[in-house]
């Protein structure tokens, strides 16, 4: 593995929990080879070791070979962004706005304009890119 070249610049992101009882974080990767995990591990970055709906280690935010932020399932249950399941060991490109979540109580209940209180049982959140997004 090739260190980061001096000139490496970090890329970072604010992911905004759509449950309430999550707090925000804050991501910041400088290399493909860096990744921000989420699981049921202690050593994930967001560890969530209570909740048997999410794997050991669910899915990783990283950077793709154009240092775009990417989110890669490794889960049992899926992991979904705007509606769509990623396939397992595949990546998903995120854009500003992007909604993701590791666990959904039901896939219909993600309908547009869906608004009832099923919503707490969710782990998700709302991707904002924080530096500017390379050439």
């Amino acid at each position: 593995m090739a260190a980061p070249s001096a000139s490496a610049t970090a890329r970072s992101c604010v992911l905004k929990p759509l449950n309430p009882r999550h707090k925000t974080l804050h991501v910041s990767l400088t290399t493909t080879s860096e990744r921000f995990r989420f699981g049921r591990r202690a050593e994930c970055e967001a560890s969530f070791p209570n909740d048997h709906r999410i794997s050991g280690v669910h899915a990783s935010l990283l950077l793709d070979g154009n240092h775009h932020f990417a989110i890669e399932d490794t889960s049992v249950n899926g992991t979904f962004v705007m509606q769509e399941r990623v396939p397992k060991h595949t990546r998903r490109a995120l854009k500003n706005g992007d909604f993701f979540y590791l666990v959904i109580p039901d896939a219909e209940l993600l309908q547009e304009g869906y608004t009832g209180s099923l919503t707490v049982n969710y782990v998700g959140y709302v991707f904002e890119e924080t530096t500017p997004s390379p050439p």
